[in-house]
């Protein structure tokens, strides 16, 4: 507790050095340093850090962050695409699990992906249609991973269709590597409730977290023309300050940030200026 005491006064006193005597608390962070670092959202100053944030730091920081480290481009044409399950994540309503209180990604940028509880009101109301999901439920399992098992219909979802200009449109997409534990050699079924045959889902083998969780290293999301690898704590700490900027950003501004990645691109886009790469 004394040598933390100790850091902390040291800090300050360079921070008062460098900024002024009245300098405000937020003034002492950056972007590449508080992304490169520990996240504290609880952190003084982080308030006020946030309140001034200007995205297109955050945008420059991962664009950089991706070139740097040789995160995939993103290629609506991918060779490799077969590769992948994806999803849509929706910025609106809870994150996968209907026991979470975490919304607008919360919880998407910081844990392993948790498949989704599908019990309401004692059942899976998708028992009329899956006859899978009516046998899982009758072994007491009621988790399920609903996911396209192709990247052209998530791509028609968030740019074509009646999604598209909804609130269901302001998702952000995933991609699942097919090698992870859970997913390696699953059984999956086509979901009846949709109507493209791509629409799949997988049940596990219990809803116990051990069955029931893909690993953050096999996910990544598509952004800023590129896929960002969930596990990589710099782009989950710039996820943050993007989506904790005070006041929340509306659906409209994160509907925009979205908007940076197009996602019918083929790897004919040429690449972004480096500076300040971290």
């Amino acid at each position: 507790m004394g040598f933390l005491h100790d850091i902390s006064r040291i800090f300050k006193k360079s921070t008062t050095q460098r900024l002024g005597e009245n300098y405000s608390p937020w003034e002492a962070f950056n972007v590449v340093d508080v992304c490169n670092g520990e996240l504290d959202l609880k952190a003084e100053g982080i308030h006020g850090f946030l309140a001034n944030l200007n995205p297109q730091d955050v945008f420059d920081y991962l664009k950089n962050l991706a070139v740097s480290n040789g995160f995939e481009p993103y290629d609506s044409q991918s060779p490799n695409q077969n590769n992948y399950f994806y999803r849509t994540e929706t910025y609106t309503g809870y994150n996968r699990s209907s026991n979470s209180d975490k919304k607008g990604w919360q919880q998407l940028f910081r844990e392993d992906f948790i498949f989704t509880s599908r019990k309401s009101n004692g059942y899976n109301p998708d028992i009329h249609t899956n006859q899978p999901i009516a046998n899982a439920q009758q072994c007491g399992v009621f988790n399920a991973f609903y996911f396209y098992d192709n990247l052209s219909d998530p791509v028609h979802k968030l740019t074509t269709s009646i999604y598209a200009t909804s609130e269901m449109g302001v998702a952000v997409m995933t991609r699942f590597n097919k090698l992870d534990p859970i997913l390696i050699n699953a059984n999956h079924y086509q979901d009846l409730t949709q109507k493209s045959p791509g629409c799949r889902y997988l049940i596990p083998k219990s809803d116990n977290p051990s069955d029931s969780t893909i690993d953050s290293k096999n996910i990544e999301f598509a952004f800023l023309n590129h896929w960002l690898p969930m596990s990589d704590q710099r782009v989950k700490n710039a996820m943050l300050l993007l989506i904790n900027q005070w006041p929340l950003p509306s659906h409209s501004k994160v509907k925009a940030y979205l908007d940076l990645t197009d996602l019918t691109r083929t790897n004919t886009i040429s690449k972004p200026t480096i500076s300040n790469a971290p």
